[in-house]
């Protein structure tokens, strides 16, 4: 006997309020970002709840800790034991934190709704097998951290969407439709953090109808770099390195010929792909002189405006005004954001200044996700008539439903 849910698995009060505490990392691996939110029921448009984000905070990774998230990640090849144990570390450090932040806010376990959480992104990468198919994993033992909380966990989003037929990134789509879909402009919601993606949201358009994918390189190859210059240095702040250097134009050419860049969207990519070794094999083949510090600075900043401004250029119809919003790590490097501007042409803000969250963005998007697998019938992601709840549950032994105030 099959079952379908045809109704949310809770549901939600239009007079009350839910906490939800989006938890993740990014390609930087260097700190969780923890958001505290509150969710308001929108009997309208139940896919829009009232989203107000409270409060905020990055937490580091201890030293060692990254150390061994960096040593793991990305590989065909990687160590079973050591990623299992990183997912149950990671649980650990992310109930401490969070409990912690909590009680920092003056909220106890309790009043909080669930928790969503992401984890950390040890593989995302398509490949042959035999047909191209796109393997992900996040690392994050969600079940170990709804013991140690108490709380609803509601985790591991992207398997689900590639199994529906999509890439499992990215996903920043579906928060970016329900909250900056304008009613009289085109707006292009642009996230730089290790990797740079986009969705593109037209006047009157459905959510299937988003255009969206990885544009390819966002920090990370930055952060690498800066690293290998100087391993007390975690990247390029405010792009200093890369404004006292000049663009190798040949260089940049080779790497942008890399034939990702050719596929048409959505697509999705990784430091598997887009990583400072790939820029080393590119410059020792073509036996070209490796350029100096601040010139290959200047030059791997410059592949990432010029493959986010090539993607708009093909994806923007001929004369279409759009607004760029730009949020992730990359709003913080000056350089990066004025080679945008002056590729680009189009206006170009950072989402602070349309009232979101630059920094935040990310672990709002998974409390929103959380919070639409466990409150709506699903997001229609692909068509208009299938839903999906992506998130996974795991539920606590005492008191599994989600705490409402």
């Amino acid at each position: 006997m099959s079952f379908f849910f045809t109704k949310p698995l809770y549901e939600p009060k239009p007079d009350a309020g839910i906490l939800g505490a989006g938890v993740q990392s990014g390609t930087s691996q260097d700190g969780l970002d923890i958001c505290l939110c509150r969710f308001e029921y929108n009997t309208e448009s139940p896919l829009k709840p009232a989203m107000t984000l409270l409060e905020g905070t990055t937490v580091p990774f201890p030293d060692k800790l990254s150390h061994r998230l960096r040593h793991s990640s990305f590989k065909k090849n990687a160590d079973l034991e050591e990623i299992l144990l990183l997912g149950r570390e990671l649980a650990e450090f992310t109930s401490e934190s969070l409990l912690e932040k909590l009680s920092d806010w003056y909220v106890s376990r309790e009043e909080l709704g669930f928790i969503a959480s992401h984890g950390q992104t040890l593989y995302h990468n398509r490949v042959e097998h035999p047909h191209p198919v796109v393997c992900t994993y996040q690392a994050t033992d969600a079940d170990l951290l709804c013991e140690l909380t108490g709380s609803v966990v509601v985790s591991d989003f992207r398997t689900r969407h590639i199994a529906s037929g999509g890439e499992g990134a990215p996903l920043a789509p579906l928060y970016d439709y329900a909250y900056y879909h304008h009613s009289s402009k085109t707006r292009v919601m642009l996230n730089i953090g290790g990797i740079s993606n986009i969705s593109i949201i037209r006047p009157g358009s459905a959510l299937h109808e988003v255009t969206y994918g990885d544009t390819g390189p966002g920090n990370k190859i930055m952060d690498q770099f800066a690293q290998y210059i100087d391993s007390r240095r975690h990247y390029d702040e405010k792009g200093t390195i890369a404004a006292s250097g000049k663009t190798d134009e040949h260089l940049l050419e080779l790497l942008l010929d890399n034939p990702y860049f050719k596929r048409a969207l959505p697509k999705s990519t990784g430091p598997e792909l887009f990583n400072l070794d790939w820029v080393m094999r590119v410059i020792e083949k073509s036996g070209m002189e490796q350029p100096s510090n601040p010139n290959l600075m200047a030059t791997l900043a410059e592949l990432t405006a010029s493959s986010i401004a090539d993607c708009l250029m093909i994806q923007l119809k001929k004369g279409e005004e759009a607004e760029i919003i730009v949020s992730g790590g990359g709003t913080r490097n000056n350089h990066l954001m004025m080679q945008l501007k002056e590729k680009i042409k189009q206006p170009v803000k950072s989402l602070d200044e349309v009232g979101g969250s630059s920094q935040f963005k990310e672990a709002q998007l998974f409390a929103y996700l959380g919070y639409c697998t466990l409150f709506t019938e699903g997001l229609p992601v692909f068509a208009p008539e299938k839903n999906i709840r992506l998130g996974k549950i795991s539920l606590p032994s005492e008191d599994p439903k989600p705490g409402v105030f």
